[in-house]
Order: C-alpha cells, then sequence, then structure tokens
C-alpha cells in the first residue's frame, strides 16, 4: 500500500519534469507595415526588424503558419490578398518545395483570403537558424484590379508536432497599412559577428523598393572604427562610401556586389556604425551592428616552464603567442590534485614595440608555501571577455621552501 501511494505521488512529478517546452517566436519591428498600392513591385516582404526565435526541441517536426484575420469592419481581406514565400537570401523555391541552406522542406503555396499558408520542415532538426530565412521572404500582395483596400491583419505563428502532441508559439500580428504615397525603401542587415583575421562580405541580408524606377541610394554616415572596409581588389574604401559617385546623389544597391564590399576586423569590441538610404526626398537612417571577438582557436601559445625557480623570487619565463594583444595569467589546479596552485602568481610584462611575438611572464613562487608545485597556467585574452586561449600543465619545484 505505501509503494502505491508513493507511485501515485511520484506520477504528476514526472509528468511535470517532462513537460515539453514550445518554440517561442518575437518580432522587435513596428507592427504595421506600409504598403503602396501603386507599388510597380506588388510583393512586400512583411518581416524587416529583428526576429527572435526558438525551437527548444529540434527533434521535433517544425511548422511556420501565417494568415490574414477578418475582424469585423477594423481588418478584412478578399481574394486578392495574397501571402506567398519566395525565393531569396538562403532560400530556394521549387514548386512546393523549399531548400534552406541543406535543410528541405514543403510549403502550402501561395494562398488569398483566409487561407493559411504553411511551411513545414520534411524531416526532424530543423533548428531556429533554418526556420529564420523563411520568416523573412514571406510577403504579402494585393493583385486587384482598383487595388484600393484597407486595413489587412496577418498573424504568423510557429508550430512543433512530435508524436501526437503539437506545441505552438504566440501570435505575431503585423498590419498592412495601404496608401497611395512612394514609401521609403527598405533595407535590412542582420547583427554582424566576426572574428580577427577572418575577413567577411558586407551585404544586406533583404531589400524591397516598391518603385524601382526611382531607386534608391545610400552613403555611409561615419566609417567604422572596429573594421575596415575594403572593396575593388582589398582597397580601404571607407572613405570613399561617404562622398557620392560623380553624377549620383549615392551608391546604388548593387554597389554591395559589383564593389565586392568586405569588412575586415581591426580590433576587438562592438559598435553600431550607421549609413542612410534615400529615394527622392525621403531618407532614412539604418543602424549596422558589428561585434569583433577572438576566434581562440587560432591562437598559438609555445612556453617554456622551469622545473625549478627561488621562492619569492620573480623569474621570466618566455613565451611566444602568434598574435598581437594583451594578455593575463592565472592558475588552476590538476583535477584531483592535492597541492594548490596558489602558491605560485604571474603577471606579463609590458610587450616589446617591435612587434615580436614573444612575452615575458614574470613568474613568483610564494615564499611559505609547498616545496612542489603542480597546476594549470592559464592564458586570457584581455577585452575579449577574457577568452582562454591556452592551458599549459607544470610542475615546478619552489626552491627554498620546506618539503
Amino acid at each position: 500500500m505505501r509503494t502505491l501511494l508513493a507511485l501515485l505521488l511520484l506520477i504528476p512529478l514526472l509528468a511535470g519534469a517532462a513537460s515539453p517546452t514550445p518554440p517561442t517566436l518575437s518580432y522587435l519591428g513596428q507592427a504595421v507595415v506600409y504598403y503602396d498600392l501603386l507599388a510597380e513591385a506588388p510583393w512586400m516582404p512583411l518581416m524587416w526588424q529583428q526576429l527572435n526565435v526558438t525551437v527548444p526541441d529540434t527533434t521535433a517536426t517544425l511548422r511556420m503558419t501565417a494568415k490574414l484575420i477578418v475582424s469585423g469592419t477594423t481588418y478584412g481581406c478578399d481574394d486578392n490578398d495574397l501571402l506567398s514565400l519566395r525565393s531569396g537570401p538562403d532560400v530556394v523555391l521549387s514548386g512546393t518545395n523549399y531548400t534552406v541552406g541543406n535543410k528541405t522542406g514543403r510549403w502550402s503555396g501561395p494562398v488569398s483570403s483566409t487561407t493559411e499558408l504553411w511551411a513545414e520542415f520534411t524531416y526532424n532538426g530543423a533548428a531556429a537558424t533554418d526556420v529564420l530565412p523563411l520568416l523573412r521572404q514571406l510577403h504579402y500582395a494585393n493583385l486587384g484590379g482598383s487595388r484600393s483596400v484597407g486595413r489587412r491583419r496577418v498573424d504568423i505563428q510557429l508550430h512543433t508536432r512530435k508524436g501526437g502532441t503539437t506545441l505552438t508559439s504566440a501570435v505575431i500580428s503585423l498590419v498592412v497599412q495601404p496608401g497611395t504615397l512612394e514609401g521609403t525603401p527598405f533595407l535590412r542587415f542582420d547583427p554582424i559577428s566576426m572574428q580577427l583575421g577572418s575577413d567577411a562580405p558586407w551585404r544586406p541580408v533583404a531589400s524591397y523598393d516598391s518603385r524601382p524606377s526611382t531607386a534608391p541610394t545610400w552613403l555611409l554616415q561615419a566609417r567604422p572604427t572596429l573594421v575596415t572596409m575594403l572593396g575593388n581588389g582589398s582597397q580601404d574604401v571607407g572613405t570613399a562610401l561617404m562622398s557620392a559617385p560623380v553624377g549620383s546623389p549615392g551608391w546604388p544597391m548593387a554597389a554591395f556586389v559589383d564593389n565586392a564590399l568586405q569588412l575586415r576586423p581591426e580590433s576587438i569590441g562592438s559598435e553600431v556604425f550607421i549609413i542612410r538610404l534615400s529615394d527622392g526626398g525621403a531618407t532614412i537612417a539604418l543602424q549596422v551592428q558589428v561585434t569583433v571577438g577572438v576566434d581562440t582557436r587560432s591562437v598559438i601559445v609555445l612556453a617554456d616552464m622551469p622545473l625549478e625557480i627561488t621562492a619569492g623570487v620573480e623569474t621570466s619565463v618566455r613565451l611566444t603567442i602568434n598574435r598581437a594583444g594583451s594578455w593575463v595569467a592565472s592558475f588552476e589546479p590538476f583535477p584531483g590534485s592535492t597541492t594548490s596552485p596558489t602558491a605560485l602568481s604571474g603577471t606579463f610584462a609590458p610587450p616589446a614595440d617591435d612587434g615580436s611575438p614573444h612575452r615575458e611572464l614574470l613568474l613568483l613562487g610564494h615564499v611559505g608555501g609547498p616545496a612542489w608545485v603542480d597546476g594549470i597556467l592559464v592564458i586570457r585574452e584581455v577585452g575579449n571577455g577574457n577568452a582562454i586561449v591556452a592551458k599549459i600543465p607544470f610542475r615546478i619545484h619552489l626552491k627554498g621552501n620546506a618539503g
């Protein structure tokens, strides 16, 4: 009887512990999107600002849905209102099949009125980074003869299905506001994350202009400090991008590709630089965030640790580090070791200005500590979140200490 009672009490706890987590979808952009009824390019992407997606269970089947919602006199729609995916950055459509990177899926095809659009990966293992390009390529169009419409509302959700259980994210609701004035063109850059020693192409992840006959142009407002902008065969073009070409109000959108624009990281940190996008009289400022870190796998540290030093006397240890930077040293015990490396301390002497990769570590053994110390010398890079770049094991005799 006691055993049965214990099991009955345990069942709710087990059920709660095993409760799966639904996907999440959040959007940091404006909920109202302006739609140009006189657009020469009627298919307009809906999601332009930062999207945040989590898919906790990547063993489940992942599905995205979008649907036009009718709500009294506030929002309406008819058969002229269309939703569709469109081929674009990282997304290739082939009929009702699609490819995102190396992941494949199937989708409903374009839908009209209140019919639901859906896109589902054809196998388990899809992650947040796979569904993000699909969300960016979700488009709206009104193809009616007069193209005179009221406000439209589009609800977007994510779903995961595993076994007989379907979990659903919260709804993102976007409002499409129609008008006949030419809107400012859209241009989107995702935050850029780079490592020292690795160049990267500088490209917008998406762009849209409702009236391509009046092509937008852009100018760099101020040169970034963390990166060098390269183009035209690795030339520094940062200054040139701040001035318009002769006879033009600015640089065309094609300049990103035609000039082979690249970013080359120069120092560690994070900053926001601004470009200005103009289309006739309309001008907007676009922020581009770039963060430069260190790929610690590219750092090589060589150290010739001594076998014996005199306690209380600083000993110089020569290290070779294959990249310029500022470094700090600390000591960790070996797993399971009974000795403490706190009997040692080490500081880096200021580096020479000759560009040499050699660094001088001043090693000090504390008087009165143990005679033998073993552990791990840990080298961290200052300014990169104190990232660990090397761990060097050692065993040192502290001459002068008893033992």
